[in-house]
């Protein structure tokens, strides 16, 4: 369940998130559900890939920024290079419907995942993504 404040979720609250995170030092799971949240921009998404980068433990990653319109390359750029750290990732689950990311993004995504030797799942969800393109996924 999504509380209405959610929606508002920002660089304020991405920050708190980020040290929260940073202190939990045996996290092997984790499950983020922004959808829709207006004000998760780049800043917030940058934020999160980083403390997420940190964590070499993490062995499954669920992300769901659906309809989170205010993140764009720099925000998507930083959660890709963040799943490519993870080295013990097994599984990515990633809802990116309803987002502006273009294949610049697919690109760096493809060679993080392509590279992870432990990745056994991937659940990829781009529903009417308004610049995927097909060149992202031929990386």
């Amino acid at each position: 369940v999504v509380a209405e404040s959610a929606k508002f979720v920002g660089h304020a609250g991405s920050v708190a998130l980020g040290q929260a995170l940073g202190a939990l030092r045996n996290l092997t799971t984790i499950h983020l559900d922004f959808n829709g949240c207006q004000g998760f921009g780049d800043a917030a998404a940058v934020i999160l890939g980083q403390a997420l980068g940190r964590h070499r433990n993490l062995a499954a990653v669920t992300l769901i920024l659906e309809s989170c319109n205010g993140i764009a390359n720099a925000g998507f750029a930083a959660l890709a290079q963040a799943l490519g750290a993870l080295q013990n990732l097994s599984a990515v689950h990633l809802n990116l419907s309803h987002t502006s990311f273009g294949d610049a993004f697919l690109e760096v995504l493809g060679q993080a995942l392509w590279d992870n030797q432990n990745l056994t799942q991937i659940h990829l969800s781009f529903t009417c993504s308004s610049k995927f393109g097909v060149v992202g996924l031929a990386a």
